[in-house]
């Protein structure tokens, strides 16, 4: 059963995301998500700067299912959304699918910590940001 989210976030699969088997590898599947992360937040307004500090969180988990391939040209379209908050972290869903078919490729999550590069602790996840991410 797939979720349904707000945000999605539209690629394709490039010759370089493909390995000797001809289809998309594991690692590529990351890569999408991260490219989906990045577009994700900057419609929440917090675009990455010249500055890594500009991005206040850290990837403290990631995990992929592997539903089925991907290869070479396909159309994918990755739907996903922030689907809970804890007091210093949010997980976001991931789900993969296959843009012209809809044939589900993967789903994922990754865990965000809120980081202060500066004191390199955690803090609290902002009530502004809470209120942008529940929105979506």
């Amino acid at each position: 059963m797939t979720k349904q989210f707000e945000f999605i976030y539209r690629d394709r699969v490039r010759y370089s995301d493909c390995d000797m088997h001809q289809h998309m590898n594991h690692a590529a599947y990351f890569s999408f998500f991260e490219q989906a992360r990045v577009e994700y937040f900057e419609k929440l307004g917090m675009k990455a700067g010249d500055d890594f500090k500009s991005i206040p969180f850290i990837i403290a988990a990631a995990h992929c299912d592997y539903k089925a391939p991907a290869y070479i040209n396909d159309d994918i379209a990755i739907e996903m959304g922030t689907t809970s908050i804890g007091n210093t972290s949010f997980r976001i869903d991931y789900e993969m699918k296959n843009a012209k078919t809809g044939k589900l490729l993967a789903q994922g999550y990754t865990i965000q910590v809120m980081f202060d590069y500066d004191k390199m602790l955690s803090y609290p996840v902002p009530e502004a940001l809470k209120r942008k991410m529940i929105k979506m």
